[in-house]
């Protein structure tokens, strides 16, 4: 299950990779809709329960230290995103503002972070349980 769960990530990265790269004004807005306080909030719950899932389930993916890192993370952020929706309004509004060079290199992490979320979700034979 873990490793298909991981597949939310690679699907989530890949498409905002891909906006970041390709749309930067498709990226900006759909970063557009986290400016207001209850959409931010739903994101912040949304965050933290993938978070605690993939934490949950990552000695079972591919690269369990890289899941376990990625569910630390979503869950700080979607902490953040929860307590603190004000400063989260206002950094989404300065990322809108910034130029495009920025939304393309962020786009590129993003894809990496795809690609890197993908190797976790292949199970080599030896963890698999049926070797």
């Amino acid at each position: 299950m873990a490793a298909r769960f991981m597949w939310i990530f690679v699907i989530g990265y890949g498409l905002l990779g891909i906006a970041g790269v390709l749309a930067p004004t498709l990226e900006r807005r759909l970063i557009g809709v986290f400016t207001r306080k209850m959409p931010v909030r739903l994101l912040g719950v949304v965050l933290i329960v993938l978070g605690v899932l993939v934490f949950r389930w990552a000695p079972d993916t591919g690269w369990p230290r890289l899941a376990q890192v990625l569910g630390v993370v979503n869950t700080i952020a979607g902490g953040v995103n929860l307590i603190l929706p004000d400063a989260m309004v206002v950094f989404n509004e300065n990322w809108i503002a910034s130029k495009t060079l920025w939304h393309r290199l962020l786009g590129v992490l993003y894809l990496v972070a795809a690609y890197l979320c993908y190797l976790a979700t292949i199970i080599t034979s030896a963890a698999s349980p049926d070797a």
